[in-house]
């Protein structure tokens, strides 16, 4: 059985200063939203093989779970559903529990999330073999379309911005998942001015990232 694992997907201002693993906003919007309507919006995104039967999300000193926020919907594999909390703590640190459908082990728990600087982002679970990495946009034009294929392959597939609606401003970054058993891979970033850079990087390492910055003339 393969056990999913929990990555907030991040598209972050590199001014929030947070780790690889956690998460500032995908859709730009950020906590300084959530505090001034005292909501917090966040898609719960199901990137594993398996259905999402059950999704909570109770403040830090709760002693119990609370109600499924899924309610009577499951998440089967990659879909996505919006999640709405009223009335966050002042800290905004919650504990999250996933339970997926292949048995009563089958969950994930995290705890002390800040879900305020998830505001308008994806609570994103994936499957362990998942290998995580960062692009980086430093060059002063926003990227449009982002491929990447393993290097075995003659083909870039689907530009995986125009599947999701990103666009990754300069001083952004992104934390994508690559599910697959390769290591080698290849990506290409186009830009909005028709520029286009291809890389290629090893998934494999530890914290792999790619950075696209601008070229002086």
């Amino acid at each position: 059985m393969q056990i999913p694992f929990v990555h907030r997907l991040a598209l972050c201002r590199l001014s929030c200063g947070l780790a690889a693993m956690t998460s500032c906003s995908l859709i730009l919007g950020g906590a300084i939203a959530a505090e001034e309507e005292q909501v917090v919006v966040f898609a719960v995104e199901n990137n594993t093989g398996t259905p999402l039967l059950e999704f909570y999300a109770t403040p830090v000193d709760t002693e119990d779970w609370g109600d499924d926020l899924l309610g009577d919907d499951t998440l089967p594999p990659t879909s996505a559903l919006e999640i709405t909390l009223d009335s966050p703590p002042a800290d905004c640190l919650y504990d999250v529990l996933g339970i997926f459908g292949d048995g009563d082990d089958d969950y994930v728990e995290e705890y002390g999330v800040n879900l305020c600087a998830l505001h308008g982002g994806t609570y994103a679970f994936f499957d362990e073999n998942d290998h995580v990495f960062r692009v980086n946009n430093q060059t002063e034009i926003a990227m449009i379309g982002f491929y990447f294929t393993p290097a075995s392959s003659e083909d870039w597939g689907l530009n995986l911005f125009k599947q999701s609606g990103y666009v990754l401003q300069p001083g952004e970054f992104a934390d994508l998942p690559v599910n697959s058993s390769e290591c080698a891979y290849d990506f290409r970033a186009v830009f909005a001015d028709g520029d286009i850079d291809e890389e290629s990087v090893n998934v494999c390492d530890e914290a792999p990232e790619i950075t696209f910055v601008d070229v002086e003339e």
